[in-house]
């Protein structure tokens, strides 16, 4: 529990599911983080000891759905726990009962491991602010604190499109910008951006006059490597102290060593492509650095272009198909085929321009296309009218998506 002296934290997870890989690195820098409380309402058990602060919560997605219910005054039936995200803004009213004595609660999701929270969420900003977001370009539904006041509380209720919201089973990334994160980080005002609803970043700017924001860049994502955890302080390069690592990108890419060791130590350096122990013996983590973050990432790009090479031998693709297309981010993807493959593919980021697509010989469901590099895609048939789509890019990071064709 927080000092007297300091302002209360909550912060609140709500996770459907078998715990993943990271879930230990998160709850290792959570003990780091004494003065700040973490609630995790989740169905199933943690085999590991807790934390002091962390506490474990039983809650099925079904328990969720009648608590929600219950304190939003509408009917809320959650079918896919993604879909939970956009109840983040709530959280403080559907789990008002946990959060009395603090002065603070927060979102935080479990891809994170975190630095120092009270170097960064200092006394004079909570003090100062009423929402605070670790981004300065949109709201940061991985991580944001709000003031344990009714009107703040409420301040989802602000949108037009909540109970919509709330009771759809699509997913609108309520909590941060509604997926058009592309657009306002190249410097978009949200308000001008054509939006299927009116999210969290356009309530905080619409309310800027009224509520004090707070707006800053304090965290990494992406694959930086040279990220150094030390006793619970967290830095960049050995020169830049930050509050938290987003593991979003890290925890999807093919090519990262996806294990929780037995035992986290007290120093772990976090590469592009693997976590590891510091205080193991230098040529054990040298051979580590050599496989993950050299030989792993150059077979990645390499055996891929004598696959292409070979299958482009093999293949003809017939251009004379039909057009279908599926919703694929905050763009559209679109696929052409004939009755038995998939042919060519363009995205509309612009005038579309169509790219044969070539199936590879020798591995099942992987396609690729070339036009300055070689893209590669993994297509698997789902039933006859979709197909799941996976885009793996040259360092291995993955972008997936349902399309659905029409019969």
């Amino acid at each position: 529990m927080a000092e007297k002296s300091m302002k209360k934290i909550a912060l609140i997870n709500v996770f459907i599911g078998d715990f993943p890989w990271f879930f230990d690195y998160f709850l290792k820098s959570c003990a780091y983080n004494p003065t700040v409380d973490f609630y995790i309402f989740c169905n199933k058990k943690h085999n590991n000891p807790m934390p002091r602060n962390v506490k474990l919560i039983d809650l099925t997605l079904s328990g969720f759905n009648t608590l929600a219910s219950h304190q939003l005054g509408m009917t809320i039936s959650v079918e896919n726990a993604y879909k939970l995200c956009d109840f983040k803004p709530a959280y403080g009213v559907i789990f008002s009962e946990f959060l009395k004595e603090y002065d603070f609660w927060g979102i935080c999701d479990i891809d994170i491991i975190f630095g120092q929270i009270r170097e960064f969420m200092t006394e004079t900003i909570l003090s100062n602010y009423k929402v605070i977001s670790v981004r300065h370009d949109f709201p940061t539904g991985y991580f944001m604190l709000f003031k344990n006041k009714r009107e703040i509380n409420y301040l989802f209720t602000k949108s037009k499109d909540y109970r919509m919201v709330f009771q759809s089973q699509e997913h609108f990334c309520f909590d941060e910008c509604n997926f058009k994160h592309r657009e306002v980080i190249a410097g978009a005002n949200i308000l001008e951006i054509p939006s299927k609803i009116e999210s969290m970043h356009h309530i905080l700017v619409k309310e800027r006059g009224n509520l004090k924001v707070f707006w800053d860049f304090l965290i990494i994502e992406g694959h930086p490597g040279h990220l150094i955890w030390d006793n619970g302080r967290l830095t960049f390069k050995k020169n830049y102290e930050i509050l938290l690592y987003h593991l979003r990108i890290f925890k999807t890419n093919v090519l990262v060593q996806k294990k929780s060791p037995s035992r986290i130590a007290k120093k772990i350096k976090i590469h592009g492509y693997h976590i590891q122990n510091a205080s193991l013996n230098f040529l054990k983590n040298f051979y580590d650095y050599l496989k993950f973050e050299q030989i792993n990432p150059f077979l990645h790009r390499f055996l891929p272009l004598i696959d292409f090479f070979f299958s482009s031998l093999i293949h003809l693709s017939s251009q004379r198909k039909s057009q279908n297309e599926s919703l694929f981010s905050d763009g559209f993807i679109y696929l052409k085929r004939n009755q038995t493959n998939y042919v060519s593919v363009a995205f509309a980021k612009g005038p579309l321009k169509y790219e044969p697509i070539i199936p590879s010989y020798f591995i099942k469901n992987r396609y690729y296309t070339k036009s300055d590099t070689i893209q590669k895609y993994l297509i698997r048939p789902i039933n006859e009218s979709k197909v799941d789509f996976q885009i793996i890019n040259e360092i291995g990071n993955v972008s997936k998506a349902q399309l659905d064709f029409e019969n």
